[in-house]
């Protein structure tokens, strides 16, 4: 788990790879320590990201978040909301089925232009 802080700099915390953790199904766990944990209360930045490090070195970015101090609880709640407004989510589906259907629409004629 990786921190990009005000500065610039970067706190790297390692998975635990305790018993709790099933990387296969995605199960990670990180044990974030109190000093670091007040680093990060700090920052006016609170983006957080899971990044996996292959064998070769390389390295990609799994997961990408961003944390909240327990203060600031009504936020948290705020922002988890907005992800699950009945009505913006009815609005998106709506948008992705005409989109869905423009795009067979699409298919429908570059096939028709194939098969011509």
């Amino acid at each position: 788990m990786e921190f990009i802080l005000d500065d610039g700099n970067k706190i790297s915390i390692p998975p635990t790879y305790s018993q709790n953790m099933n990387s296969t199904l995605g199960i990670l766990e990180f044990k974030i320590k109190g000093d670091q944990t007040q680093t990060l209360i700090n920052q006016s930045k609170n983006d957080f990201s899971v990044v996996i490090l292959n064998p070769d070195g390389t390295s990609y970015t799994y997961y990408q978040g961003k944390y909240y101090a327990f203060s600031n609880y009504t936020e948290v709640v705020k922002q988890y909301t907005s992800l699950y407004n009945a009505t913006t989510l009815n609005d998106e589906m709506n948008a992705l089925r005409a989109e869905n259907a423009d795009l067979k629409n699409q298919i429908s004629q570059l096939q028709n232009q194939i098969s011509s």
